[in-house]
């Protein structure tokens, strides 16, 4: 279990958003529905991945700025690697 939320913090500290063409890139986006697949029982990650699909589709009917998803991407990114930094520290 340790190795396994160790390994969760550094992929997910490693994410950031890319307000440029995170949405269009078809390499970031078969990277993310990769992750969806092999990390669909992680709650956390499964948010992630969630929201990025939500931003994304914001972004493309204008309700919100590439800017502003960074924003919200990364403090959602931060609060779920500190959560995991909470849990490692209690095993």
């Amino acid at each position: 279990m340790k190795v396994i939320v160790t390994f969760c913090i550094y992929f997910i500290s490693t994410i950031t958003w890319s307000a440029e063409t995170n949405c269009q890139n078809k390499v970031t986006n078969a990277y993310w529905n990769e992750l969806s697949i092999q990390a669909a029982n992680n709650m956390g990650i499964t948010n992630l991945v969630n929201l990025r699909k939500q931003l994304c589709r914001q972004i493309g009917t204008g309700e919100i700025t590439a800017k502003d998803a960074k924003k919200i991407f990364n403090r959602e990114r931060s609060l779920y690697v500190d959560d995991l930094d909470l849990e490692r520290s209690q095993l």
